[in-house]
């Protein structure tokens, strides 16, 4: 009969097993500690030798970067002699300077690089083109258009920016634009890990599986890191993380313009880098927003409809991509009288 093993060695053994596990558990808490301050040192070095001639990152703020106030600029489209100029104002946006003094109706133009206008020169841009056709007959309407367009801005960050925006410049309507690309983690700065793991218990398991996704897996969610890889395809599973981030800051939109009781018009611009008929790709996202502003009872205008069938080289700027006057004017002329209907009376 084989030996059994006296009290004082089960013991030892609990112990010693006990001791392995805590060890584990301690072991990897400091190595999630050295990871997180590494991430964060890391960020900060990047963040003071950053040096942009446009944006200014900043920190521990949910927009991760802003323009940079009083620049102006003139940018050459890189193999073509297309050159544009922008202007930013001292509130660092791409406009004249704003005033909320004045017996004019105030509407701000919140987006991405196609509410900033990038590519086109500032009269080209479609806050000042509405302002321009709500002028003319037969609206006849003073009303001033701020430009908050932000290149880069997806919808989270649009969220926080109206936050900010709406009791500083006491908008009576806001037009809200939506690109293809807005569902996605903005990659135009370096970002924050504090918002890049925002969702993740560990960033160090959180990184780890982010690069078996991106080297094996063709950036494919394979694991669940937790995270959205600013550098992934966009996806058009409506029900992943990057697309519920962007519909609950959507709705944080919409509540923030109904408790103000200032009027929301969304407008769904197509990506016009696309060919603009049966091989457009993105039929399904215009589909999905659509349904966001109808249950959220907004008035949108979805511009891919107005331009289904054109040749999208006339309506994009050549060597870019993004759209160009006429794109605009076309836009122009169908959000000029939503908007006349949609302001409150003077």
């Amino acid at each position: 009969m084989p030996e059994q093993p006296n009290r004082f060695e089960q013991h030892t053994t609990l112990f010693t097993a006990v001791l392995l596990i805590a060890s584990l558990i301690i072991g990897l808490i400091i190595a999630e500690l050295f990871f997180r301050f590494f991430k964060n040192q890391e960020w900060l070095a990047e963040k003071n030798r950053w040096d942009h001639a446009l944006y200014m990152m900043l920190e521990n703020n949910s927009l991760e970067y802003s323009l940079r106030p009083a620049v102006s600029r003139e940018n050459k489209i890189p193999d073509t002699e297309n050159v544009w100029r922008y202007r930013i104002n001292s509130n660092g946006f791409r406009d004249d300077e704003f005033s909320t003094k004045g017996a004019f109706q105030r509407v701000l133009f919140i987006g991405d690089s196609y509410t900033f206008g990038w590519g086109v020169d500032q009269a080209d841009i479609l806050s000042d083109l509405v302002e321009s056709e709500l002028a003319a007959e037969p609206y006849l309407m003073n009303v001033s258009a701020y430009n908050l367009g932000v290149p880069g801005y997806n919808t989270v960050q649009e969220a926080a920016l109206l936050e900010e925006a709406m009791p500083r410049y006491q908008p009576d309507l806001v037009v809200l634009g939506f690109v293809m690309n807005d569902a996605k983690p903005q990659h135009t700065v370096p970002r924050q890990p504090a918002f890049h793991y925002e969702y993740a218990t560990s960033w160090l398991l959180a990184e780890t599986l982010t690069q078996l996704n991106r080297h094996f897996f063709d950036g494919k969610s394979t694991f669940n890191s937790g995270v959205v890889d600013p550098k992934a395809k966009l996806t058009m599973d409506f029900e992943s993380r990057s697309w519920i981030e962007t519909h609950l800051a959507f709705s944080r939109i919409t509540a923030l313009c109904r408790k103000e009781n200032v009027p929301l018009i969304l407008v769904i611009h197509p990506a016009y880098a696309q060919h603009l008929d049966s091989r457009y790709p993105y039929t399904p996202v215009h589909k999905e927003v659509a349904r966001w502003a109808e249950q959220e009872n907004i008035t949108y205008l979805d511009m891919l409809p107005e331009v289904s069938g054109s040749d999208r080289r006339t309506l994009q700027v050549i060597g870019d991509g993004h759209p160009n006057r006429l794109a605009f004017d076309k836009t122009a002329r169908m959000l000029a009288p939503i908007i006349f209907h949609s302001l409150p009376s003077p």
